[in-house]
């Protein structure tokens, strides 16, 4: 990565001499700095933000495509405009609120300055997950019966199935309002531990083919693992019982039981926002 901001600033200051050949090229700067750590724009008729850039030599910025900076390379001690387009949707409304990082490259180092740009709150909440045939430990996943994704265990409660909502999939996609459904998947000695929206691990004990849940770790029963199936499903299996997740129709809601029961899940995994 350095070697190509190297690269790029040296191309950069080649143009300006093929301009002017008066001014004389200074060397790449060892040092830099920022006046500010952080910046927030507004959401539409964005008032610029303004940093001040400290170098003793060249310099080149690195941003996001929908982040404008000005100058985005220079030399020395200069003022830089942070600047942005109003932030909206394809459909014209406000977007949720987008997040990026000005890199100040030098040579073997940089000043960072994050920037905010505000947007519709509402959609701050929204999660896009995507269908996926492998598990990525800490990352969260929806459990889905097309149209039914699983719901935790009430908040209230120390056990129970996992109730439903429908959902919509589309191009095997799909969107939820916020990350109340997503369960994470961490590896564990002999497979993984799963967690809810609230953060409690699921386990198995007895002959329930329900869960239990708790805030603290199980001593037994909470490690599960999980393989994937020809027909994009996932068997997700309690090693302590041998049960395995499945969404079953007569009782809208998923379970763990031993033998075939319905459907095992298709997991979605959470995306980056």
């Amino acid at each position: 990565m350095k070697n190509t901001i190297k690269i790029s600033v040296s191309l950069l200051l080649g143009m300006a001499m093929a301009v002017s050949c008066k001014e004389e090229v200074t060397p790449l700067a060892s040092s830099v700095s920022v006046d500010k750590t952080s910046v927030t724009l507004a959401s539409e008729d964005v008032t610029p933000q303004t940093i001040n850039v400290t170098s003793d030599g060249d310099w080149l910025a690195v941003a996001p495509e929908w982040l404008k900076v000005e100058p985005n390379y220079g030399t020395g001690n200069t003022v830089v405009t942070l600047s942005a387009g109003d932030n909206l949707d394809e459909d014209g409304t406000l977007a949720g609120t987008r997040r990026g990082t000005v890199s100040f490259v030098v040579n073997d180092a940089s000043a960072e300055v994050a920037v905010t740009q505000e947007g519709d709150p509402a959609k701050d909440q929204q999660r896009t997950y995507a269908k996926v045939s492998a598990v990525t430990s800490g990352k969260a996943y929806l459990m889905v019966s097309d149209p039914n994704v699983a719901k935790p265990v009430s908040s209230g409660a120390n056990y129970g199935y996992l109730y439903v909502t429908t959902v919509t999939v589309e191009d095997e996609m799909i969107t939820m309002d916020d990350s109340s459904n997503g369960f994470v998947f961490t590896e564990t000695d002999g497979g993984y531990t799963l967690q809810d929206t609230y953060g409690r691990y699921m386990y198995q004990s007895g002959s329930y083919d329900n869960f239990n849940v708790s805030e603290t770790l199980p001593s037994s029963g909470h490690i599960w693992t999980v393989e994937f199936q020809d027909d994009g499903t996932a068997k997700i299996v309690n090693v302590t019982t041998d049960k395995y997740i499945q969404y079953d129709s007569s009782y809208n809601s998923f379970g763990c039981y031993s033998g075939e029961r319905g459907t095992m899940p298709v997991l979605y995994e959470e995306q980056p926002k």
